[in-house]
């Protein structure tokens, strides 16, 4: 065995602080996924709800979703792909079916 060539990758100061917030919130299945990475989607319902101004900061518009009981989840269905780099094979982009409310 190569030794040399086994790294341990770290993650960023900023995702232990997003694991944590989920963490903190009971949310742990939600691992380092959060409203500060992009792309996500937000019904105009839940917008409404939390108020549009809070959304211009992502970690307190998230606390405020899961503490009025909207449901949020980590999902591969959207991918954060550049338009630039688009694919020849534009089924790639689909990696599984949305999920069913």
């Amino acid at each position: 065995v190569c030794f040399e060539k086994m790294r341990v990758e770290w993650p960023s100061i900023a995702m232990v602080y997003r694991k944590i917030v989920n963490d903190v919130l009971g949310r742990m299945d939600l691992k380092y996924d959060s409203m500060l990475s992009m792309p996500y989607a937000i019904t105009k319902k839940a917008i409404e709800d939390i108020g549009y101004d809070i959304l211009q900061n992502p970690i307190l518009s998230q606390v405020t979703l899961i503490e009025k009981g909207w449901r949020l989840q980590s999902s591969s269905a959207i991918t954060n792909t550049s338009l630039n780099n688009m694919p020849a094979n534009k089924t790639s982009f689909y990696k599984k079916g949305l999920t069913k409310l």
